[in-house]
Formats: C-alpha cells, structure tokens, sequence
C-alpha cells in the first residue's frame, strides 16, 4: 500500500502502532477525524512518506524530533489543529525536501527555527505557504509513484 486516506471520517482513539507496519507508504491523511494521544513511535517504520496530514484531530504531545530525522523524504507535513505542545524541533530542519509546514493552531511555544526561513535548492520563498493540495497530489503522482 502506498496511499491510505482516511481523512474526514468519525475515527476516534490513538493511532494504531500498526501503522509502522506500513513501510512503503507515500501517503497518510488522517486529517479530520477525533483522533487522539500521542503519534505512535512505529510511525518513524514509515520512511517512505512524502505526504502526511494528520491535521484537525485531538493528537498531543509534543511533535517527535524524529520527524525530522527518520521521515527524509516528506514534502508535506500537516499537523494544524491539534494539541501537540511545547517547542518546534529544530530537527524539523533536516527535512530537506519540505515544501509545506501546517503546524498553526496548537500550543506550540519558543521560537521558529531560522532554517524556516532559508532558501536551499528545493525551496523556494514561499515553501511554507499554504498551496493546495490538490498541485502536491499532481507533483506526487508524476514524480513518485
């Protein structure tokens, strides 16, 4: 399997860990659901992803520093409207392919790492700017599927 969507149901609970059995996906969309606790460590299994929303949910905790160094080749990374607390990990930085970073609307505090703000040669100016899904399913299918 390399896209499960299962986005704007009625899923309720945590994350199964059995997610991390699921190396080869590109795509996971929770988003939308009443999902809730903290992201399984199985999840980091999931090296593959290239696009993972998991936004409008119930999720907390703090967002994982291995986001940033087991899941290299995400480009897409949602986690807006949920309850993840304390400091944006700098190891968010290592994603060198990031081109879209949702994390408003939680409790996040501290500062903003600087790299957010540095041009490297697959960002651009606008890489945390919110662009529709829709272009990024598009550059997906074309690229890596």
């Amino acid at each position: 399997m390399v896209i499960l969507n299962l986005a704007n149901n009625s899923l309720y609970g945590q994350i199964p860990n059995s997610i991390g059995q699921l190396i080869h996906l590109r795509t996971l969309q929770l988003d939308r659901n009443r999902l809730s606790g903290e992201l399984p460590l199985s999840l980091q299994n999931c090296t593959a992803l290239v696009f993972l929303d998991l936004g409008k949910n119930r999720l907390l905790g703090s967002i994982p520093t291995w986001i940033g160094e087991n899941l290299q080749n995400l480009m897409i990374l949602a986690f807006q409207y949920n309850e993840f607390s304390w400091i944006i990990p700098l190891q968010l930085c290592q994603l060198k392919y990031l081109k879209y970073l949702n994390i408003a609307s939680n409790n996040l505090f501290g500062t903003i790492p600087r790299c957010a703000f540095v041009d490297t040669s697959f960002r651009d100016n606008h890489s945390f700017i919110y662009i529709p899904h829709q272009i990024y399913y598009h550059y997906i299918f074309q690229n890596f599927l």
